[in-house]
């Protein structure tokens, strides 16, 4: 019988072992070479300041990704279907206890670079987004092409390797590859929305889904650019010494796109195919 913290788990060790690296590396001072931003006087508005945390604002509002994984994780424990749901998410195992463990990251991977301000703090940021992107991006895919899970797993690790590369070979390559990501995202749930009649096999293939919950998290989307674009460093809303931070806004409303996205795979019908198997 599988655990009844099944999917719960992985999430748990993922806060545990991040908030280990968190408060080793504040404990030290932070080591390593500061993130080209600062030189730049551009890190996300919010001035630095002296001790635990840099940017407390920016920080602290990443727990949301936190809270948002965590509940991902305890509510797929308490209705996991098992495998005969057709639904990955409602199934149990992998999705659903993937999902959650990368949205908890999403919230350390952020307060590294925020609290820290260094170059490998901004490296695991974009990192943590590409863990995001890249799951939205492939559990499109293993929706529409009805992917085992073996397959789901090769085309995850394989793309995230991918999009790393520039990351950690010249930096500063997270709107190169994030954009795109996005857009292909955006592009496979558009075409997996159950519209029109039969389609050509080659396209994925789309079942019953509540679209409003996806609408949902791309309206919170759109809210944390249009909050984030004009509190940039330099923009009109933005303050260095409030503890009002556009950015912190974008974290938040980020998170709730996490959940959003959650509850919209939660609800698709498929009558066919298998639950990735």
């Amino acid at each position: 019988m599988a655990s009844r913290r099944a999917e719960f788990t992985p999430a748990l060790w993922v806060l545990a072992l991040s908030t280990a690296l968190f408060l080793a590396a504040a404990f030290a001072g932070w080591p390593g070479a500061p993130n080209g931003c600062v030189e730049g006087g551009g890190c996300f508005c919010e001035a630095a300041r002296p001790g635990f945390v840099r940017q407390p604002a920016n920080t602290w509002s990443d727990l949301g990704f936190v809270l948002v994984g965590l509940a991902i994780g305890a509510h797929a424990t308490r209705t996991r279907m098992g495998v005969n749901a057709r639904n990955r998410m409602r199934a149990g195992g992998l999705y659903p206890a993937l999902y959650a463990a990368i949205v908890v990251f999403m919230g350390p991977g952020s307060m590294y670079f925020h609290a820290s301000l260094t170059r490998w703090g901004g490296s695991l940021d974009v990192l943590s987004m590409y863990f995001f992107i890249t799951f939205w991006v492939v559990y499109a895919l293993a929706r529409g092409y009805d992917l085992s899970r073996r397959r789901f797993v090769q085309l995850y690790i394989g793309l995230n390797v991918v999009v790393a590369i520039p990351q950690i070979a010249i930096g500063h390559a997270s709107a190169l590859v994030f954009g795109p990501l996005a857009f292909a995202g955006f592009v496979l749930e558009f075409l997996l929305q159950p519209l029109g009649g039969p389609r050509p096999a080659w396209l994925p293939q789309p079942a019953p889904i509540r679209a409003r919950w996806v609408i949902a998290g791309w309206a919170c989307f759109a809210a944390a650019f249009a909050l984030w674009i004009p509190s940039r460093t330099g923009g009109p809303l933005c303050d260095p010494d409030s503890l009002l931070q556009g950015h912190a806004a974008w974290h938040l409303l980020s998170a709730a796109t996490t959940g959003c996205f959650y509850v919209y795979w939660c609800s698709e019908e498929r009558t066919g195919g298998s639950s990735g198997a």
